[in-house]
């Protein structure tokens, strides 16, 4: 038993669809991975700003920062953060319209360019003055 030619093409129309499709998927994986490794940095980066302000002891100086990686002394770090911006603001932290003048809000921004659009990560976190006795 033989296949027509008409079967034939009918079996290459039916893979080469489902060819199609797979590469469509693979597609959207590598899209998905990638945004995936970036959000990752974008946290790590968010993180080690955070850090920085906190082994710094309490912020009196309050205000904005901004900036981005690309002084960092690191060949391969530079690459890898390339893109990547910050913003970093410190102030007063308030709670029902009320201001403390011994807690800070900070604020972490990382923003990045992803396709045509621009994402970013958020972070906060509030410390407190020590009593130093």
């Amino acid at each position: 038993m033989g296949l027509t030619l008409l079967e034939v093409l009918i079996c290459l129309v039916i893979i080469a669809t489902a060819l199609v499709g797979l590469v469509g998927l693979e597609n959207q994986d590598i899209r998905a991975l990638n945004s995936s490794r970036k959000m990752t940095i974008a946290v790590m980066l968010a993180r080690n700003l955070m850090a920085q302000v906190e082994l710094g002891g309490f912020p009196e100086d309050l205000g904005e920062e901004e900036g981005d990686f690309l002084e960092d002394e690191d060949e391969k770090a530079r690459t890898t953060y390339a893109g990547f911006r910050w913003k970093r603001t410190i102030e007063a932290a308030t709670l029902g319209g009320r201001t403390f003048d011994l807690a800070r809000r900070v604020k972490v921004t990382i923003t990045w360019e992803e396709g045509n659009k621009e994402r970013h990560f958020d972070a906060v976190m509030y410390l407190t003055k020590r009593d130093e006795t």
